[in-house]
């Protein structure tokens, strides 16, 4: 008797351990839930902004995540909201070049995305577009091209008229050097300093201030040099009279609708300009052909 009631519960353990029992032993590893992971995607890895504006850029990350954003200069503010991130941008006095940095984090797991944002120094773009073209008008501005190209005309025409002899034509086309006067040398060198400067502003090393104090000295020496220019010009008055009566050289200056430094373009005394293209006056219309609209025009009327 005592054996059969002791069987019963072994056979009955024995079945349970066939059947999985206890319910522990057939469970997939599959059905486990996945624990979430730390991730930031942007829409973007670049943004340009003006000082004092504002730039939105898309994001997506983990709904579980905690998320947190900064910027690697104060010059640049940044907030997430739901799926987008705003970037605000405060005045700058150079252009500046912005790491922002978005980190998801869940538990444990963390996950960093990093944009470039580049605050542009928009109150300062006329410094820079008038520096731009100083430097790309180098080679003109120390050879006095433009006054040269006046100087050699008029020359041109005396001898032709049989005013001057050709070997006083030679003479006086001779006495125009620009590169011999003493003017020269010290534009040259600014004008590299100011390049450097330039460089320099462009990379957010110095302010737009500096930047304006080197253009100051530059204009100052090439103003000094043009005043070469214009007292050859004025040597060979009795020349330009004939072709255009009254003129008298004006003093060079930056004309913004050109881009250019001219005796003519930004002096009304000559011309105006009329839908954006410089009309001379009656009077010294005989000059038109001689005198550059744009940086890109060459001579168009070279010495004869």
């Amino acid at each position: 008797m005592t054996f059969k009631h002791l069987a019963v519960p072994l056979v009955c353990s024995g079945l349970l351990v066939g059947c999985g029992g206890g319910g522990g032993g057939g469970s997939d590893a599959s059905d486990t839930p996945q624990k979430p992971s730390a991730y930031v995607t942007l829409d973007q890895s670049s943004v340009m902004v003006d000082e004092g504006g504002e730039a939105t850029v898309s994001l997506s990350y983990d709904a579980s995540s905690e998320v947190s954003v900064s910027a690697s200069d104060e010059a640049v503010s940044a907030s997430i909201e739901g799926e987008t991130l705003t970037l605000s941008t405060s005045e700058v006095d150079r252009p500046v070049m912005v790491t922002v940095s978005i980190t998801s984090l869940v538990g444990d797991d963390e996950a960093t995305e990093s944009l470039s944002l580049y605050v542009r120094n928009a109150s300062a773009e006329p410094l820079v577009t008038k520096i731009d073209n100083l430097l790309d008008e180098r080679d003109n501005l120390l050879n006095l091209a433009d006054d040269y190209r006046l100087y050699e005309f008029f020359v041109d025409f005396a001898y032709l008229g049989g005013v001057i002899s050709y070997g006083d034509k030679a003479t006086r086309l001779s006495q125009f050097d620009a590169d011999a006067a003493d003017s020269y040398a010290p534009l040259e060198l600014q004008i590299a300093a100011l390049a450097t400067a330039d460089r320099d502003y462009e990379q957010g090393n110095i302010s737009d201030s500096t930047l304006q104090m080197e253009l100051e000295q530059t204009e100052s020496l090439l103003f000094d040099h043009a005043a070469y220019g214009k007292a050859r010009l004025v040597e060979i008055s009795e020349f330009s009279q004939v072709i255009a009566p009254g003129f008298v050289p004006a003093t060079l200056s930056y004309d913004p609708e050109s881009g250019l430094y001219s005796r003519f373009l930004s002096n009304d005394e000559f011309g105006t300009y009329s839908n954006g293209d410089y009309q001379f006056s009656e009077t010294f219309a005989a000059l038109s052909s001689l005198v550059r609209r744009t940086p890109t025009d060459s001579a168009l009327c070279e010495g004869v």
